[in-house]
């Protein structure tokens, strides 16, 4: 991680339900411009339809993080509370662990994101953001689901 240049992700959107569920496609590309031990500095840009073109600090200690510790990885237990807020009702929580990878999840009302990393080293390898989008009365609960998975460590 510490001599990577960039991570590019292939990603797909959909809103469901709809006629046809068929996610739109989408890539995503970090590309990093400054580093220090535990964050760095990336540039978020997306060839398509996200429009993205920022920069973004990224550490390994946020929950949307590029990475986090592999030693940290290898402590976390399936059912694991990481952290609770109880004024918005989101719990951090760690929902899978095999040999290869760890999943931590964040539950809320409205959101739900689940985060998987690669043991080794700690890398972002895939993630899937849903949002519950407001209840309009006489109109089926929709949701718009993102899927993120990483194509190429540069």
């Amino acid at each position: 991680m510490r001599a990577a240049r960039g991570f590019d992700f292939s990603g797909r959107i959909a809103i469901k339900p709809v006629a046809t569920d068929t996610p739109l496609p989408f890539q995503l590309r970090y590309d990093v411009a400054q580093r220090g031990d535990d964050w760095l500095t990336a540039k978020a840009v997306t060839a398509n339809i996200l429009g993205a073109n920022e920069l973004r600090v990224r550490s390994s200690y946020q929950l949307t993080g590029l990475w986090i510790p592999p030693a940290v990885c290898a402590e976390l237990k399936v059912g694991q509370v990481l952290d609770t807020d109880p004024f918005v009702k989101t719990t951090v929580s760690v929902t899978y662990v095999d040999d290869q990878v760890v999943t931590i999840s964040q539950r809320s009302p409205r959101q739900d994101f689940q985060f998987t990393y690669r043991k080794r080293d700690g890398l972002l390898v895939r993630g899937q953001f849903t949002e519950r989008m407001p209840i309009t009365v006489g109109v089926p609960p929709m949701s718009k689901v993102v899927e993120l998975e990483l194509t190429t460590v540069r």
